[in-house]
């Protein structure tokens, strides 16, 4: 794309001696124009002075980020033909938006302009799932990658949806599960494209709508290509009776993405030096050097930790310092809790932070003396601006699912902490306590992958023998076996009552080292600390 057919886009773009300022088109700017816009080397640079990514401001133009790469200078602009139009509609039939096809193949969105004519971008729009309409009263729909296929469905008699923009459309803020319980949805079938874009979507289809209380199934179409889609599938002789009587084995009891499409090792490798040459992920770090250190920097995009601890060790002390050094660094943190209330969450936080006596904050009033309510004063403070949150009235893996996939682009979720794993319930269908927990530790898992963050679960373990002061080891993961398996990362807290000191062991760790960090524990403050290496 050229700037000039970007600035074409805006609304009221005006010169500045650094570039272009204009009405941003990814939130109600009606009064000053908070976008700014200028070239750099090969791209458009954007940004919005009241908080917008490049992605949300791309989408509300009905572009994608890849547009803002420019294209080189003296080369003739590529011709574009309108090849196909795709309605997106309300319940009664009016339009909304309309998303346009162009050879060589490229998607564009517009709506009405109340004029006669189009707005190049869909600020202020409700996104719906497309062919709204059909969707009413049915029980059964299928959701795939693009109008294309939902056409080609359609054509053989297949009720069928999907989002503008495919891999990009599923955003919690369209609540495009919410949009299908409206309409009487029960049952949604992924048919997923044979690519690693396509099943992370299915990927997230499923998630969200499970989420939403909906019985989700995907599966991938045998002999689907590379690449291939539902079109593609028809298109090479199958047969409608074939893909109806594959959609009828969906299975919804439990339900399971498709494997996916096989690499050559040269394709992964290339992938791997790449990924290499842009240096580390970034992680989500510990207050505890050590265990950093035995972690590669921390918690990253996608693991599953367990924090295992005999009861009374302290696992809901440990979660909230790993919470308070995440918001610390700028990370938006969801603390969510099922064994204490938010209010006495944030009294452990006060004390933690501002080294107030544990027990003196839980009886208030004449108990803090004058210097303890400085402290709290100076504290909240201190606290009041970080990026927490915390909920202690989400009862199954369902709504943490729910909770997580509708967060507000702004500010991005970088972790999630789970107090603890055994008080989260599991679908009621689920009746043996072991496939429970299975059911809750899969779930979680599946959040952090597709949420690409890392989820920190506490976890109970065996009630020890009281006369045994041993370290415990995954074996006493509490009710299932398959805890170990589910997760990239499993610490243990050890500690002797009423002893200060205590142990981090790093039990698994999937990428990683194993060992042992020497803490502190201050009871007075419910704090861990790590213990300072003696020099000689």
């Amino acid at each position: 794309m050229t700037l000039d057919a970007f600035l074409e886009r805006l609304r009221a773009p005006s010169k500045t001696p650094a570039g272009w300022t204009a009405f941003c088109p990814g939130h109600d700017d009606t009064r000053t124009r908070s976008l700014s816009v200028r070239a750099s080397g090969d791209r458009i640079l954007l940004h919005c002075f009241s908080g917008c990514t490049a992605e949300r401001i791309m989408d509300a133009l009905g572009l994608k980020v890849s547009d803002l790469f420019l294209a080189a200078r003296g080369a003739a602009p590529m011709p574009e033909t309108i090849v196909a139009t795709y309605d997106y509609t309300d319940g009664a039939g009016g339009v909304l938006y309309q998303v346009v096809r162009y050879e060589p193949k490229t998607f564009r969105q517009r709506r009405p302009d109340g004029a006669g004519g189009w707005a190049w971008n869909l600020q202020g729009i409700q996104r719906v799932p497309y062919r709204l309409p059909d969707l009413l009263e049915q029980e059964r729909v299928v959701w795939v990658e693009g109008e294309k296929d939902v056409e080609t469905l359609r054509a053989v008699g297949i009720v069928a949806t999907t989002g503008a923009q495919g891999v990009a459309s599923f955003k919690a803020e369209y609540r495009y599960p919410q949009q299908l319980v409206a309409c009487g949805v029960q049952e949604v079938v992924v048919l997923p494209d044979n690519d690693p874009p396509g099943l992370a979507y299915a990927e997230a289809v499923v998630l969200a709508c499970r989420a939403a209380a909906r019985r989700p199934a995907a599966i991938l179409l045998p002999d689907l290509p590379l690449k291939g889609d539902v079109s593609d599938w028809l298109s090479a002789g199958r047969s409608p009776e074939e893909l109806c009587s594959t959609l009828a084995r969906a299975d919804f009891s439990a339900p399971r993405l498709p494997a996916g499409p096989t690499e050559p090792l040269s394709v992964v490798l290339d992938r791997l030096v790449a990924t290499l040459q842009r240096g580390p992920a970034p992680a989500v770090r510990s207050p505890f050097a050590g265990l950093n250190s035995l972690l590669g920097g921390g918690f990253r995009a996608g693991e599953f930790v367990f924090v295992g601890a005999w009861p009374g060790v302290g696992k809901t002390a440990f979660g909230l310092e790993i919470a308070r050094s995440a918001a610390a660094d700028g990370v938006a943190t969801l603390i969510i809790s099922r064994e204490m209330t938010t209010e006495a969450l944030a009294r452990r936080l006060l004390a933690q932070h501002g080294r107030i006596n544990a027990t003196r904050l839980r009886q208030g009033g004449h108990a803090l003396d004058d210097l303890d309510w400085q402290r709290i004063h100076d504290t909240v403070q201190q606290l009041r601006d970080w990026p927490v949150w915390m909920t202690d009235a989400l009862v199954t893996s369902e709504a943490i699912a729910q909770l997580v996939a509708a967060w507000p682009a702004a500010p991005p979720l970088g972790l999630v902490i789970v107090d603890y794993l055994q008080l989260v319930q599991a679908p009621e269908q689920i009746r043996e306590r072991r496939l429970q927990v299975e059911a809750v530790s899969l779930a979680l898992k599946a959040l952090a992958m597709s949420m690409k963050l890392p989820v920190v679960c506490m976890s109970a373990l065996s009630r020890r023998d009281k006369e045994s002061s041993r370290r415990p080891t995954m074996a006493d993961l509490r009710e299932s076996g398959a805890l170990e398996h589910d997760a990239d990362i499993i610490l243990m807290l050890h500690r002797e009552m009423l002893s200060r000191t205590a142990e981090c062991i790093v039990a698994k760790n999937r990428d990683g080292g194993v060992g042992i960090t020497d803490l502190d524990f201050t009871p007075e403050h419910v704090h861990f600390s790590e213990t300072p290496v003696e020099r000689v």
